[in-house]
């Protein structure tokens, strides 16, 4: 289930993200969006093991 959410997540960022390489053509602001979009997936991840170390 965990794994599911993640691969869930991870397109719906690809989907976010896929329209705006159109729109971008500054690589500080792309880099920027990723560096705040890699800190979302880690604390989600982090949640997400915070959480199995819970119930295991």
């Amino acid at each position: 289930q965990q794994i599911e959410s993640l691969d869930e997540f991870r397109e719906e960022v690809r989907a976010s993200f896929e329209p705006l390489l159109h729109k971008l053509g500054d690589i500080d602001e792309v880099m920027r969006i990723l560096r705040h979009a890699t800190s979302d997936v880690a604390r989600r991840v982090e949640v997400l093991e915070w959480d199995r170390r819970k119930v295991g």
